[in-house]
């Protein structure tokens, strides 16, 4: 029986528990997986054994492809050239959203996404950026950032305003921005 492909989301999140902890093993990373996906309401947490095939890849990277799944840290993310100065403020916020809510230090891979999203939706909130750069980080682990779709959503921004959204909807009825899109925003 073949088994199942992990999902990207989970892929990150491996990912980003590794390098955020670097003693914690497959086992431990996969309870926290499971913890998580009771919280999220979702069955599809990969099994221990899965995490230990997405570690070893881990592993194989280069230390620069590893670099982008560390924690972030001011100046020296910076320093080190992994994001631009200019990214300071966002990165900031980013790293004090994730404390108040308990999380670890964001990945720099993280902080560099929520930096672009900011840079093209100077409009959109933490939580907003947040949802956004979770759906590109999982399309990026599996082959490409869905563009059109992202794209679309960045150039009408539906969740500023009534026209914003009526604009969306007239130009796009085939997948419209609906309550559920605006209340997960929030």
């Amino acid at each position: 029986m073949a088994r199942e492909k992990i999902k990207p989301f989970w892929e990150v999140k491996i990912r980003e528990l590794k390098m955020a902890e670097p003693h914690i093993g497959a086992t431990a990373i996969a309870s926290r997986l499971e913890t998580l996906a009771g919280e999220m309401r979702r069955s599809d947490y990969p099994s221990e054994r899965s995490v230990g095939r997405v570690l070893n890849k881990l592993r194989e990277m280069t230390p620069d492809e590893r670099a982008a799944y560390g924690a972030f840290s001011w100046p020296a993310s910076m320093e080190n050239e992994l994001l631009p100065w200019e990214a300071s403020r966002v990165a900031l916020d980013v790293l004090r959203a994730h404390r108040l809510r308990g999380w670890p230090p964001p990945t720099v891979t993280r902080v560099l996404w929520h930096w672009r999203v900011s840079l093209a939706s100077p409009s959109s909130d933490m939580d907003l950026r947040e949802s956004i750069v979770l759906n590109i980080l999982a399309a990026e682990e599996s082959g490409g950032i869905s563009a059109p779709r992202l794209s679309d959503l960045l150039a009408f921004e539906p969740w500023r305003n009534e026209l914003c959204r009526s604009l969306y909807n007239q130009t796009f009825p085939e997948h419209p921005w609906t309550e559920v899109d605006d209340a997960a925003s929030k």
